[in-house]
């Protein structure tokens, strides 16, 4: 016996257990025939799991069936001895087993049940339920044992893993951010009563965990129409046996859930459960509208006729929106027909672009921006500027963005020209200026020549050319300012029909005969304020080059002048002057039916000194095109080989209509005023004609090469001068820094100012400050000794 079996003097019943268990199986009679109720308990024990073993007392009778020896391994009378019971169980669990026993037969219980590990015969442990009833005689000792043991060793091992299951599931219930629990349906309420809810639904519902329990969700503030769907849906999961999905919106969350409602079998109260599950797909629903809006602002770009989108692959065009086909001249039904291939539309010097195009968005995504040219369904070329991206899991792999860069092109081509006319106009300016005052040498040097020479001597005649001479290069370099747009402007209100009537006189004797020169001249013309000289020599410049144009005999010059008014503004691009804004226009019209001009040609017939005829100086236009722009005005030309040309001038009306009153001639003025004059300019030639000229009528003079020279000199003796004669453009201290230092001295001095430029610019740098006259170089001795001496007397 193992030494943990219990002694029979310290348990008497089992001892005693022992003694008749042993009688027993000593005079058991084996085989001997089972009467019918024996027979029943018999097939009872076999078509049962559990083991029996029976006991009886009395009679000295052990029986068991096969299920007994089935579960412990073992045969024979010792499988179902006290000890070998005994020693079998679990040593954990002996102590507890035994006691139950031992106290069951020793009191009245007619029962025994206990749970323990009992070893098989392979020395694995099964656990077991053991259920031993007890018969007692009259005395209350036990006179029969029926045991029955059944094997929980599986039971045990499922509900370990409903244990962990449920453990896996009370931990995902508890820690899961989606929102599930059970309520139960209060259908006249229209309602649900919260049985179970989980942390998440805690959080929504804003309570703690386990104080939701048997509140309804109206309570929670969820509204009707929240409720009301609830119920749809579960009332579509009781007809289908299926989980309803749904999504809606709370109010008091202000989020967005998807949820799913399944039913389950009633509780307790007997109304309808269901388990729920609510996710918020707040993040997913504002990302879907971000996608959403982001596609719809790619579709509205796409439609926008902005810019050209073109979507494709490597060799085709399989989408484009309507810009991208206006700018390449196919139609939408050209695209569906295959035939915008992106080689075939490249023109031949942009198609190396290709290759690196593709290798660019193949290892990188995108390439690009850059410029190219399409060939058009015409033939004609179009220069764009393209980006490629490319684009992932996408039937259209590539995606292109085209800009026409015709109207840039065109602006930057009005810029360079722009630029152009600026640099050469200020190279034209700088040199007039020069030259004017190399000429007021020259003239009135030869002048002062002239005056000394008695009648009749011949050198008079020499010096006559000189200053005729003399002449003809100041025109010259009027027209060098005109052409820089630093012309003199001597402005008055012109009726430019009437001055053209005039000037026709005079142009056309220099017409060919067989050219009929047509006009169109209103009388009633509003006025406009024009130099009647630039405007005399525009006309002319325009007539004379219509006439030249037309070869051959016959031709045809029509002259037009009106009033047209412009409703929006213009592109710069349509005039050789600048772009012009809306507004009222006096406008000059020149028709020839001459040879017209090609774009090359038209492209340069405002440059200074370019020319398609043998001789001339080349100005003629050049110098038009000033005078236009000088006059805020805008000049343009249209024309084609063969078809002529057709120049037209606009320039800006007056607000109010004028009517052209003849002026009265002024008076000569003779001045007998003396008095000392200052004279500054930095030129030697000028400051020495100015000298003779005045000493010769008997003035004083005194001169300065700067304007610090001649401050030093004036402030010397302020009152001893009667005139300052001033020139603008000096180095160092110009004209309009040396005004104000003499006016500080001497506030009321005379000066006269003199410039190669407009007067209008001119006394425009002296804005604020008084300036008594001016004086436009070149000019001679006596122009300027007459201007001192009105001035002098209108002091």
């Amino acid at each position: 016996m193992s030494p943990s079996v219990p002694h029979s003097e310290a348990n008497p019943v089992i001892a005693e257990y022992r003694r008749r268990f042993s009688e027993i199986i000593s005079s058991s009679p084996g085989g001997s025939p089972l009467s019918e109720a024996e027979e029943r308990l018999f097939m009872l024990c076999g078509a049962t799991n559990d083991a029996i073993w029976d006991c009886n007392l009395d009679t000295h009778t052990v029986w068991w069936n096969e299920n007994y020896e089935k579960l412990f391994g073992r045969r024979g009378p010792d499988a179902a001895s006290p000890d070998w019971w005994i020693e079998r169980i679990h040593p954990e669990d002996r102590e507890r087993a035994v006691s139950g026993l031992e106290a069951a037969l020793s009191s009245n219980a007619d029962h025994w049940i206990s749970e323990y590990r009992f070893r098989r015969e392979d020395g694995s442990f099964a656990s077991i339920r053991d259920r031993t009833f007890i018969a007692r005689r009259a005395d209350g000792s036990p006179r029969r044992l029926t045991s029955a043991k059944r094997d929980l060793t599986e039971q045990r091992r499922i509900e370990a893993q409903l244990h962990d299951t449920a453990s896996i599931l009370d931990s995902f219930y508890e820690s899961v951010p989606i929102c599930m629990g059970v309520v139960e349906v209060v259908e006249r309420e229209m309602d649900f009563e919260v049985v179970h809810a989980n942390p998440a639904s805690c959080r929504i519902l804003r309570v703690a965990p386990g104080q939701a329990h048997g509140r309804r969700l109206s309570e929670f503030g969820m509204p009707e129409e929240i409720r009301r769907e609830w119920f749809q849906h579960y009332h579509q999961a009781h007809a289908t046996g299926q989980p309803a999905r749904f999504e809606y919106f709370s109010p008091a969350s202000q989020r967005w859930f998807a949820s799913t409602v399944c039913e389950v079998a009633p509780g307790e109260s007997g109304r309808p459960r269901i388990i729920y599950t609510a996710e918020d797909i707040t993040q997913y629903r504002r990302s879907l509208e971000e996608q959403r809006e982001a596609e719809e602002r790619f579709r509205r770009l796409y439609e926008s006729n902005i810019i050209g989108i073109v979507c494709g692959d490597e060799e085709r065009l399989l989408d484009a929106n309507d810009v991208f086909l206006q700018m390449v001249g196919y139609t939408r039904e050209d695209l569906a027909a295959g035939l915008l291939r992106w080689h075939d539309m490249t023109a031949p010097e942009f198609r190396h672009l290709g290759p690196q195009t593709i290798a660019g968005v193949k290892s990188t995504g995108s390439y690009g921006p850059f410029e190219k040219e399409y060939l058009r369904k015409d033939g004609s070329r179009i220069s764009v500027l393209i980006g490629c991206i490319r684009l992932q899991d996408a039937p259209y792999r590539d995606l292109c963005f085209v800009l026409d860069l015709t109207e840039r092109k065109k602006l930057q081509h009005r810029m360079l020209e722009t630029q152009k006319f600026e640099s050469v106009g200020l190279l034209a300016g700088g040199i007039a200026h020069d030259f004017n005052n190399l000429l007021v040498g020259v003239i009135g040097h030869a002048g002062l020549a002239q005056d000394l020479l008695p009648a009749g001597h011949p050198a008079r005649d020499l010096l006559s050319q000189v200053i005729k001479n003399g002449e003809h290069a100041a025109h010259l370099t009027r027209q060098m300012l005109a052409y820089s747009g630093k012309g003199r402007f001597l402005l008055e209100e012109v009726n430019l029909s009437a001055l053209f009537e005039e000037i026709s006189i005079l142009v056309k004797p220099a017409i060919s005969k067989e050219i009929t020169l047509g006009m169109n001249l209103p009388a009633d013309l509003p006025l406009v304020e024009a130099d009647r000289g630039q405007m005399r020599q525009v006309f002319t410049n325009l007539v004379l080059n219509a006439a030249e144009s037309i070869t051959g005999k016959g031709g045809r010059i029509w002259v037009e002048t009106g009033v047209r008014q412009v409703d929006k503004p213009r592109p710069e691009s349509e005039w050789a002057t600048g772009d012009i804004l809306p507004g009222r226009y006096i406008y000059l019209e020149v028709v020839d039916t001459g040879c017209g001009m090609d774009e090359a040609t038209k492209a340069k017939i405002f440059d200074p000194f370019f020319t398609t005829k043998f001789v001339g100086r080349g100005l003629g236009l050049a110098a038009v095109a000033g005078i236009v722009r000088g006059h805020k005005g805008a000049l343009s030309v249209i024309s084609a080989p063969g078809n002529g040309s057709r120049f037209l001038v606009l320039l800006p009306a007056p607000a109010r209509t004028q009517v052209d009153a003849p002026g009265a001639g002024s008076p000569a003025v003779t001045s007998h005023a003396k008095g000392t004059v200052l004279v500054v300019d930095d030129e030697t030639v000028v400051r020495q004609m100015a000298r003779a000229a005045l000493e010769r009528h008997g003035y004083d003079v005194m001169l300065a090469e700067n304007g610090r020279q001649a401050i030093e000199l004036f402030n010397q003796n302020p009152m001893h001068f009667a005139l300052v004669v001033l020139d603008l453009s000096m180095p160092g201290m110009s004209g309009a820094q040396t005004l104000p230092e003499l006016r500080r001295t001497r506030p009321e001095i005379p000066v006269l100012i003199t410039s190669g430029y407009t007067e209008a610019q001119t006394l425009g740098m002296f804005a604020g400050q008084k300036v008594s006259g001016f004086l436009q170089k070149p000019f001679n001795s006596q122009i300027l000794v007459t201007r001192i001496g009105a001035t002098l007397d209108q002091e």
